[in-house]
């Protein structure tokens, strides 16, 4: 084209031979300079955007369902719909493992069409799905991996009251499954339908504001309560009463709750046993170990643990890498009981407590 206009150009004389022999060098050095700068600066940006970290902000949400009943996999999969972003087009992925034997057949066929039957109740309620089936030693192992390779961003499991023998020397599954961090872990026990749920019990631990995974926590939990039409009422200690009414105006989307302040975190079992109906759903925020509100939940989370509600869901959100000093079982408990759990009094003495542990450099 450049060619062409100049010769019309020298043809009609608005260009002189001057012009004409200008024009050709241009294309000549434009057609041998080109493809080297495109090669040069196309090598550049190819290592760049390997080298490049993932934008972990922009990750999408993929939920994996970790199944393993045909009895008890309805709830899970209900729940994986419920806390499901609606706006997200990512596929809900019904897993199961199967113990590697050598007569494993039969158990894969049972596990296909377990996972089918998943697959329709996603279907049915518009939502995609892609079943996964491994075949595996290690159930964590495998789902460790198969969480990895999909980049789940959220696991469902359900959870057994009674603990077996191996889950009392060994950790049970969901201890496991807690020593990943770059994702958030739903551990239920539901008993009753979800649709059928009439109140949203919420347990907020102390110094559970703090933690950077509480905000997106709080808009899926206010989302799940949301489209169960339930009642919202949220436990939380006197002395973050204010501090979490200024968090919630900020989640969006905004609902109506109820707030009940405790006088101490040690009054909440005793408060969840005489409140509790069984049609309430009970929801403990978890914090991860090495994070400040893991060690504030105490005793008293391990009470509501162990009683026997019927509907219980336990949300460990993700959260960033413990600190290098951080180590399990550390012998600074005793610290943390006496700097940490006093969350009854003030909101100045709660940041002075936060203050000395973290000058101490204690995580736990």
């Amino acid at each position: 084209a450049t060619l062409a206009t100049i010769l019309i150009g020298f043809r009609i004389g608005i260009f002189g031979e001057t012009v004409v022999n200008g024009g050709i060098m241009l294309i000549l050095v434009t057609c041998i300079a080109s493809p080297i700068i495109t090669d040069r600066r196309g090598r550049a940006l190819a290592l760049a955007e390997e080298q490049a970290p993932t934008d972990n902000h922009g990750h999408p949400q993929r939920i994996l369902l970790s199944l393993s009943n045909a009895e008890t996999a309805p709830p899970l999969v209900d729940l994986g719909l419920l806390i499901r972003d609606e706006s997200q087009h990512e596929p809900i992925y019904p897993f199961t493992v199967v113990r590697d034997q050598p007569d494993s057949k039969d158990a894969v066929a049972y596990a296909e069409r377990m996972l089918s039957h998943a697959v329709v109740h996603c279907t049915s309620a518009d939502v995609p799905s892609s079943p996964v089936t491994r075949v595996d030693h290690n159930v964590v192992a495998a789902l460790s991996r198969a969480r990895r390779d999909l980049r789940a961003s959220d696991i469902v499991i359900g959870w057994s009251l009674k603990p077996t023998v191996q889950e009392r020397l060994f950790g049970s599954f969901f201890d496991h499954l807690l020593e990943g961090r770059d994702f958030t872990l739903w551990v239920a026990r539901l008993r009753i339908p979800l649709n059928t749920i009439s109140r949203l019990v919420l347990c907020v631990p102390p110094l559970a504001l703090r933690e950077p995974g509480f905000a997106p926590a709080m808009q899926v939990i206010q989302r799940m309560a949301s489209r169960l039409s339930a009642r919202f009422v949220i436990h939380v200690v006197r002395s973050e009463e204010h501090a979490l009414a200024a968090q919630l105006e900020r989640v969006k989307p905004e609902l109506a709750h109820q707030c009940r302040p405790l006088d101490s975190w040690g009054a909440l079992p005793a408060t969840l046993g005489e409140e509790l109906t069984d049609r309430d759903l009970l929801v403990l925020y978890c914090a991860r170990p090495g994070s400040l509100a893991y060690r504030s939940r105490g005793e008293s989370a391990k009470k509501v643990e162990r009683q026997t509600f019927d509907n219980q869901l336990h949300e460990y959100t993700a959260s960033a890498a413990p600190p290098e000093h951080y180590r399990p079982g550390a012998r600074l408990g005793r610290f943390f009981d006496a700097a940490l759990l006093d969350v009854g009094g003030s909101e100045a003495g709660v940041n002075a407590n936060v203050a000395r542990c973290q000058d101490a450099r204690v995580f736990m």
